[in-house]
Parts: C-alpha cells; structure tokens; sequence
C-alpha cells in the first residue's frame, strides 16, 4: 500500500504537464506517473473492488490485472491509483491474438457466484445498462425481472434461472488490452466487470463491435473462438437477442425509475408466490407463514381482488392476480378524439422521449 497523499494524487491529476495515457476523449482519464497509473473522473468503488477482486482470482503467467494501491473520491470525482504496466495496446488481429484473448476470456468464464452484479455487489455500469440510472440486483430473480421491464415483447420472459453466474468483463476490445513484455495480456477497465450469465459477455462483444464499426470483425472472431470449444446454446442466443433490445431501449426510451423499481418488486413478488403454490400445492391465501415466517398470520382484505396483505402493523402491496390488477398501476392516458382512457400495455414503466410507450 502506496503512502501519498490524496491532495498529491489530485495536484498530478490536474497539472499541466501530465503524462496523459488514456481517456483522451472521454470524462475518465489515466495518466502515468512514475511506476502508478492513475484512473480519475467518472470512477465508482465497484471498479475498485472488481479490480482488486480479478487482481486475485486471475493475474497467472499468461493473464494480469494492475494491482490497485488506492481509490478515493473527492468533489464527485473518484481517483483509482493502481501499477502501471508497460505494454502494446495494438496489433491484436492477428489469430493467435485472437485465440489468446479468448482463452484468457473462457478462463475468466470459469469463476462462478451465486449473486448476480459486481464480484462485492453494488451497481452495475457499463454498456448494458442505463447510464443514468444504473441498477442493483439481489438476486437472478431480480435481474431478470429488470430486464423483463425494459422489453416490448415480454413472451416468453427473459429469464436465467437455469444459468451459472460467471466472471464477466463487459467491455471486451482492443482498447483494454495491452501486451506485456513478458507476452502476458493485461486487462485493463474492470468498470463493468461482474457475475453475470456468460451471455452478458457475448452481447457486450457485439454491442462494443457496433459502437466502433472496425471493430466487428475482431468481436465476431472473439465472439467465434470463445465459443468454440463451448458453443452457445438456444436458450443463450435468446438471452442476447433480449439483451441487444434492452440496450437499444434503455437509449431510445426514456424510463420511469421509481415505478420500474415498483414493477420489478412486484413481479418477483408474484413469481415467488406462484413458485411456492407450485411447490406446496396450496393456495395464495396460505402462503403468509411461508413468505413472512414468524409474523402475525396474514389475512387478505377485499371482496374480489386481493389489494394488500397485512401482517402485523405493517402493510405489503400483494402482486396483482387478475388482469385488471396487472393494470392498476398504470399511468391512464385520457384521447381527445374517442374520450376513453388508453394504458401502455407492452411496457408499463416505459415512455418515449418523445411521449409515445415501445410498441405504440
């Protein structure tokens, strides 16, 4: 652990003189100084923890990670200071680069967890997700029922119930790559890194090969040697194609957090209740000592349609059971023309930036 101080670290950072070696062009920058890089801007604690975290699990003869000395923020401004490695970023098109990237990926693909998000948790950046209101997830669940919100066509659902949770970069090109002397790679930006399905991987590839058109054919022959030797199966090219939509959709339309938290609560809520049915062969009415063990046995209100369900002192919204539930908490949209109130069926928590829903 380095000993400098951070006003030392912030005076570097905005000298005149810097030695600028990456970010020319974007909010985040590095620069070197001495034997540290210095990575300063748009910079979060889950980089850190992911760096520090792959530093562990990967760095071996043929793959290294910079060890990171420090992270810190200050003024909205986060500084990760870490080693600086001496390498050649370009001249990875070759196919015996290729074939290394890919393997040095699949090894990557090897480490599992049973939590969805970044290696400590937290939020999840980067390519896949909105940028200005990134999301955190507790569980598969969760992260299925996110993404299930931000599709037009929700049949069949997107869902990863049956997948391993595997490390995970999320920003795999030539730009966070560098050749060692030692003919190590080196990867580099680990601000999306995470646990998720490994066809998370595969949709980032094509997302970063479409953002840089002379890219394309590097991804798609990464994309093809990773799955070489484990070829992606049906249910993993769906989970791309859901992944692709809800990219595009996260940039072309614009969403309302606070009931999109509401949806997705809602829904996992409602599958863990038609789960337990399932599993116990009972009805909804008596899964309250199953969902809240040790509280005060529940009771339904309501004539018709369960509305809430009460447990103690305190109240719980019960997903809705009847399609007139699933639209309660739809915003209404009152026509001039016909007089009759409209709801946004395909995607509830959605609206276009222009104030039309996906699928209008």
């Amino acid at each position: 652990m380095i000993t400098i101080e951070e006003e030392d670290i912030v005076q570097w950072c905005q000298a005149s003189d810097r030695e600028l070696i990456g970010g020319i062009d974007t909010t985040t920058k590095v620069i070197r100084k001495n034997n540290l890089a210095i990575k300063f801007g748009a910079v979060y604690q889950e980089e850190a923890d992911n760096q520090r975290e792959a530093y562990n699990l990967l760095s071996n003869e043929f793959l290294r990670v910079p060890l990171v000395h420090r992270f810190f923020r200050k003024a909205s401004v986060g500084y990760l200071v870490m080693e600086y490695i001496d390498g050649v970023g370009s001249g990875w098109e070759g196919d015996e680069d290729v074939s290394a990237v890919a393997m040095c990926f699949a090894y990557m693909h090897t480490f599992t967890s049973a939590h969805p998000g970044p290696i400590r948790q937290g939020t999840s950046r980067g390519l896949l997700w909105p940028e200005a209101d990134p999301p955190s997830f507790g569980s598969s669940e969760e992260l299925a029922a996110f993404v299930n919100s931000r599709l037009v066509v929700q049949n069949p659902e997107f869902s990863v119930s049956d997948d391993a949770l595997c490390l995970c970069h999320l920003d795999l090109a030539p730009r966070n790559l560098l050749k060692a002397a030692d003919a190590s790679i080196v990867i580099l930006d680990w601000s999306s890194a995470g646990y998720y399905p490994r066809s998370f991987e595969i949709a980032a590839l094509r997302c970063n090969g479409r953002q840089r058109m002379d890219g394309i054919g590097w991804s798609a022959r990464v994309e093809k040697s990773i799955c070489a030797a484990n070829p992606l199966t049906c249910g993993e090219q769906k989970q791309i194609d859901f992944m692709l939509e809800m990219t595009y959709n996260n940039v072309r339309y614009g969403f309302d957090r606070s009931r999109e938290v509401f949806t997705v609560k809602r829904r996992c809520h409602k599958r863990k209740r038609i789960q337990l049915c399932e599993q116990h062969e009972c009805e909804p009415h008596a899964l309250s000592t199953m969902l809240f063990p040790g509280a005060i046995p529940a009771s339904f209100s309501g004539t018709e349609n369960v509305t809430s369900l009460h447990c103690g002192p305190a109240e719980v919204p019960a997903a809705p059971d009847t399609a007139d539930d699933e639209m309660a908490h739809l915003k209404p949209q009152l026509s001039v023309k016909t007089g009759k109130l409209s709801y946004c069926a395909h995607s509830p928590v959605a609206h276009h930036t222009r104030g039309r829903c996906p699928g209008s």
